[in-house]
C-alpha cells in the first residue's frame, strides 16, 4: 500500500525526506539532514508494528527538523548578504575617503608629516564618518573640509590674507582634529 496510495503516511515521509535531500545540499545541512534521515529510518524499522500512525509521528518530527534547518539556512544566507553589503559599503567609504585625501594633498602639497597624517589617520576618521553618518552628513562634510584645511595649512603662507585666514580657522581646525581622533579612540591629550 506504500507505493499504491499517495496519501500513505510512510510514502509522505519518504517523499518529504527525498524533497529535503534535494533542497539542502550545503555541507553542514547535508550532514545534519543525513543523520536525521538515518535516525528516522532506524526508528521506523525498530518501532513499526503494523500501525501507520508511527509514520505520521515520524513525518511530523522530520518536518519540524527540516523547518528548523530551513530557518538556519535562511539566517546564514541573510548574514552573508548583510556581510557583503557591509563590505561593499566599507569599500565605498574607503574609496571616497582616499580620493578626498589624495585630492587635498595633490592640491596642496603639504609636508610629509601632514601628508602621512591625512593618508594614514584622517582617512580612517573620514571612513568612520561615512559609515556612521553617510556622505551627505554634516559630519562627513566637516571632516572633508578639515582635510582640505589641514593640507592647505601646511603650504607656504606668503600672503597676509593666507595668514589671516589661518588665524581664523586655526582653533576650529584643531578642535575638529581632536574630535575626529576621539571618534577613533586614538586621541591622547
Amino acid at each position: 500500500s506504500l507505493f499504491t496510495q499517495h496519501q500513505h503516511p510512510a510514502r509522505k515521509l519518504l517523499n518529504g525526506m527525498a524533497q529535503a535531500g534535494v533542497l539542502y545540499r550545503g555541507a553542514s545541512e547535508e550532514s545534519a539532514l543525513q543523520q536525521k534521515m538515518q535516525a528516522t529510518v532506524v526508528q521506523a524499522l525498530r518501532s513499526f508494528k503494523g500501525d501507520s500512525t508511527l509514520f505520521e509521528y515520524l513525518m511530523q518530527d522530520f518536518n519540524t527538523f527540516v523547518s528548523a534547518l530551513s530557518q538556519r539556512v535562511e539566517l546564514r544566507e541573510k548574514r552573508a548578504v548583510e556581510a557583503a553589503r557591509g563590505r561593499d559599503k566599507l569599500l565605498a567609504a574607503r574609496n571616497q575617503a582616499c580620493a578626498l585625501v589624495n585630492s587635498a594633498v595633490n592640491q596642496y602639497p603639504a609636508p610629509s608629516v601632514i601628508r602621512n597624517f591625512l593618508e594614514h589617520t584622517w582617512v580612517d576618521v573620514l571612513i568612520f564618518a561615512f559609515l556612521r553618518h553617510g556622505p551627505a552628513s554634516s559630519q562627513w562634510q566637516r571632516y572633508a573640509e578639515v582635510a582640505q584645511q589641514l593640507a592647505w595649512s601646511g603650504t607656504y603662507l606668503d600672503k597676509d590674507t593666507d595668514r589671516a585666514r589661518f588665524e581664523v580657522i586655526r582653533i576650529a581646525l584643531l578642535e575638529d582634529l581632536q574630535k575626529g581622533l576621539e571618534l577613533l579612540g586614538s586621541h591622547h591629550p
